[in-house]
């Protein structure tokens, strides 16, 4: 989902009427929330999350300020301020707990972990080893998404939602892996055998599941099991087969 989607669809949410408890008038408020929108996509992020931010100041109204909050979000997602993001997220649904609305945040919030998360996973891969360090944040975005899909299966996130869960699962998958090469090469063999039997069992894609068999046949010869090796072996071979 681009950018401009999740414009077009914060755009609408900005529905007026009945603002009572405002200290200015509901086309001012909706023409400042306009051009708050439109500053995000010229890149002038800080102006429009300081006019948002005004903007909340002149009324009282949970409605309004809900959806001033949400316009918030998307600005430091777009600025990319992601802590932000995750964090003003948290607030707005302890403040807006049943906001129609809500699948919107969570998609952001989702986002932003995965962000965090590709970050992080690319500076542990740069790594020869994480030294125990793992990317919990794609844990997080994983743990987002699956909660949206379940949450509201019928939401205009929901479709979009269901593309990120196989890619995290690969990204996990490719670290999990990374340090199983690392333990190959520390003659940590116990440790290579259990990080391939976790990626057979959690992660379906045919070429990560052959890595992780080529790395659990290493670690049987060096562990001198040359049956449970050659076990090995024609399960490689047997999944080579079914990808022809």
């Amino acid at each position: 989902m681009n950018g401009r989607f999740l414009f077009l669809l914060l755009l609408p949410l900005f529905l007026l009427g009945g603002c009572s408890t405002t200290t200015v008038s509901e086309n001012e408020l909706a023409s400042g929330y306009e051009a708050a929108m439109h500053k995000i996509q010229q890149g002038y992020f800080q102006d429009a999350i300081a006019q948002l931010e005004n903007l909340k100041q002149q009324t009282e109204e949970p409605r309004i300020r809900g959806r001033l909050e949400m316009g918030l979000i998307y600005a430091f997602y777009k600025k990319g301020d992601f802590n932000q993001v995750i964090q003003r997220a948290d607030s707005f649904f302890k403040q807006y707990p049943t906001h129609p609305q809500s699948a919107y945040v969570i998609f952001l919030r989702a986002m932003a972990y995965q962000k965090q998360g590709d970050a992080h996973l690319q500076k542990l891969m740069d790594k020869l080893s994480p030294a125990g360090e793992y990317p919990e944040e794609l844990r997080h975005a994983y743990n987002e998404f699956a909660k949206l899909i379940k949450r509201y299966p019928d939401s205009a996130f929901a479709e979009e939602a269901h593309k990120h869960l196989p890619l995290i699962r690969q990204k996990l998958a490719r670290f999990e892996l990374h340090n199983a090469r690392f333990d190959l090469m520390q003659e940590r063999y116990q440790e290579v055998l259990r990080r391939a039997r976790y990626v057979q069992e959690y992660y379906k894609n045919p070429l990560v599941r052959k890595e992780a068999l080529s790395l659990m046949e290493k670690a049987y010869q060096a562990l001198n099991q040359p049956d449970r090796a050659k076990k090995v072996a024609r399960q490689i071979k047997e999944l080579e087969e079914s990808l022809q």
